[in-house]
């Protein structure tokens, strides 16, 4: 398979498996390090400009010699302007194909003026295979080649190269351990039962020593309550690895991810995918683990689709900024005879302290409990659709409450509901539009719902002078009057009550 025709059903392909497909017979014809470079290049692809469509189309008049009118003809019978250009050119007789060398050169490219650009692009189409390969070369250069594999996919498609586990690829890659498939094939021969650890010495070289993962295991679910990170504890993090801490000795351990099932746990300041195990001992601290296996948000304001590196540094300094806190996390193993044991403790928790329950139901699923926070009613005003291109239906909303007699819009959220309370709103929406700005409708406020949020901060910029944080959707209620909708004094008035106690 030639690469244009990858970057083609990369580009067509709607789900991960048709991806992860073309990638695999991409490769079974391609070296260790090709696969290896074709990785690395789909991890770090940007947007590359070297000229605009409207260069190409004043170029592509002067190689044609056309008529205006039989030129702009000629355009009209293609949707895609760059598609009508390559078939417009002239077909090469002997051409040169697109590869992976070839692309990663041309994100490197740079010109001091237009006629160095010009003469580099026409050179490049006389030569280039007039099918697909200068198709893909005049997106490239136009910055219309926005072609985005998630990590996922890509260790995917590599643990099935090298015949292991996603959770081992994510390993390798994280400690520039990915170079072949011998050297990975020597490092995983410790086997699914095995675990590696890396010991952290500031002046030996790591060292990786087996350790059984059945003593390590799995305990009692915990009510988990989030504290502050320790200063002592040392803070790594990799995309997709799974990392377990030991509290005293500074030991980290890589653990297969099927082994252990996932949930997450939720607090102000920091959301994390975690999964906790203990050792059979219960008494010390060092005995308990945790294992981080995504960061979402760290602190305020802070959004990580930073860099990796980026990321690590961040957490790092707002570690060291900390007070000496004991611990990551005090574990409390409960047992409930019944579901009122449960109803009573879970109504009786402290909001202050952010506690969750995570419940192992008799069908083996597991649920988070947590304490409802403050819950208020806001009517509709507008609506639009989250993605313009596949949304069917208006799944981002503008709400509203009371201030005086008017209604001041407070906040913006997606549509987390059900299938059918979206078609239901999305129905409502058209009826009941005003006005549109652009994809944007103004809905007579007429439906209500309500919805959750756990503090509110201060804002300027805000028509309604706050931000509330960490807000959801609860349900609708369409048969609420607007008489009963929230005011915006209360809602202040509550934090600030809040804040005091």
């Amino acid at each position: 398979m030639k690469f244009a025709l990858l970057l083609q059903l990369l580009d067509e392909s709607k789900n991960d498996i048709s991806k992860t497909t073309a990638l695999l017979r991409y490769s079974k014809s391609q070296s260790q390090d090709h696969v290896l470079d074709l990785f690395r290049f789909f991890q770090s692809i940007r947007s590359k400009k070297i000229c605009t469509t409207q260069d190409l189309l004043i170029w592509t008049k002067e190689i044609c010699n056309l008529p205006d009118w039989l030129f702009e003809k000629s355009l009209s019978h293609c949707n895609d302007v760059l598609d009508a250009i390559n078939l417009l050119l002239p077909i090469n007789v002997e051409s040169v194909k697109l590869t992976l060398p070839y692309v990663q050169n041309l994100y490197t490219l740079k010109f001091n003026d237009e006629n160095q650009i010009k003469e580099f692009v026409t050179k490049q189409w006389s030569l280039l295979d007039h099918d697909i390969d200068r198709y893909f070369f005049n997106r490239i250069i136009t910055g219309n080649f926005r072609l985005k594999i998630s990590d996922l996919i890509l260790f995917d498609f590599l643990a099935a190269y090298f015949e292991t586990t996603r959770i081992n690829i994510s390993i390798f890659h994280a400690l520039n351990l990915l170079h072949s498939k011998s050297d990975i094939k020597k490092q995983l021969k410790t086997g699914k039962s095995k675990a590696l650890i890396k010991k952290f010495e500031p002046v030996k070289e790591v060292e990786y020593i087996e350790v059984n993962i059945e003593e390590l295991s799995l305990h009692e679910y915990y009510v988990v309550t989030p504290i502050w990170i320790g200063v002592e504890i040392q803070i790594i993090k990799f995309n997709h690895d799974i990392i377990i801490w030991d509290l005293t000795k500074q030991i980290k351990i890589y653990i297969e991810e099927f082994l252990y099932q996932k949930f997450k746990s939720r607090d102000e300041d920091f959301i994390v995918n975690a999964i906790y195990i203990s050792s059979k001992s219960q008494n010390s601290k060092s005995n308990t683990y945790i294992i981080i296996t995504d960061f979402i948000s760290i602190g305020q304001n802070i959004e990580f689709s930073k860099s990796l590196q980026k990321q690590t540094n961040f957490i790092e300094q707002w570690i060291l900024s900390l007070d000496e806190r004991e611990g990551i996390y005090s574990n409390e193993c409960l047992n409930f005879q019944n579901h009122i044991e449960l109803s009573t403790y879970y109504n009786q928790m402290d909001l202050n302290k952010y506690v969750s329950i995570l419940v192992e139901l008799p069908d083996e699923s597991k649920r988070i409990l947590r304490p409802e926070l403050f819950q208020l009613k806001a009517v509709l005003l507008y609506a639009q659709k989250k993605d313009q291109t596949f949304s069917h239906y208006y799944d981002q909303y503008t709400f509203g409450v009371l201030q005086l007699s008017t209604i001041v819009p407070i906040v913006k959220l997606d549509a987390d509901l059900e299938e059918t309370e979206v078609i239901e709103i999305h129905q409502f929406i058209l009826e009941n539009t005003i006005e549109r700005f652009g994809p944007v409708r103004s809905i007579s406020p007429q439906l209500i719902f309500n919805l959750q949020y756990s503090r509110i901060e201060r804002s300027k910029r805000h028509k309604s002078g706050i931000i509330l944080k960490n807000a959801k959707i609860i349900s609708t209620s369409f048969h609420s009057a607007l008489d009963e909708l929230s005011r915006l004094s209360h809602i202040v008035q509550k934090a600030i009550m809040e804040e005091e106690n």
